[in-house]
């Protein structure tokens, strides 16, 4: 999406966007036809997933929450991010 934002798009940029995988799928949705995004992230750690090796950082998916949130603004598009 960030490149959609900064206009570099090409042939590439929509071959990726219209892949079958949950990220182009989700990012075409944005692009093409969502006005109002609304977004609830939860800040609970999946203990089951976690691997003592590897510390999960919450502040690594609010950061990533708002990327999304700077980046679909660009768009012009309304955004609202909840955290429960």
């Amino acid at each position: 999406m960030k490149h959609y934002v900064e206009g570099n798009v090409d042939e590439y940029f929509f071959e990726e966007l219209d892949k079958d995988n949950g990220g182009s799928k989700v990012a075409k949705m944005i692009i093409e036809d969502c006005t109002v995004l609304n977004l609830y992230v939860g800040k609970a750690i999946n203990e089951a997933h976690q691997n003592p090796g590897l510390p999960f950082d919450l502040s690594i998916r609010m950061h990533l929450v708002e990327q999304i949130k700077d980046t679909v603004m660009k768009m012009g598009k309304q955004v609202t991010v909840k955290y429960f």
